[in-house]
């Protein structure tokens, strides 16, 4: 059981990371993906630079098992506020 909990850290790990990294490589489309998200272009930029910052983060709590619980909470909170996003998004049309 214990391997099986590591290896999802592992991939939850890679993940956020993978994302949070991506995204601090292409600044420019990452803000340009804010925007699209309905973020208002006032804010964009400085969105678009801690979006991944803190995606990175929560990467980085999920991985030691003293942080795991902070990343975990933190990580369903990001999520949840995506998929109201996106459901704001599709209401809107």
């Amino acid at each position: 059981m214990e391997l099986i909990l590591l290896l999802v850290r592992l991939f939850l790990f890679g993940v956020f990371v993978v994302a949070g990294v991506g995204k601090l490589l292409d600044l420019e489309g990452s803000e340009k993906a804010v925007k699209g998200f309905g973020v208002p272009d006032s804010v964009a930029k400085p969105v678009s630079i801690f979006l991944p910052v803190v995606e990175i983060v929560i990467g980085v709590l999920l991985l030691f098992v003293g942080t795991l619980w902070i990343g975990a909470v933190f990580a369903f909170l990001l999520l949840f506020v995506f998929i109201v996003g996106m459901n704001v998004q599709m209401a809107q049309g």
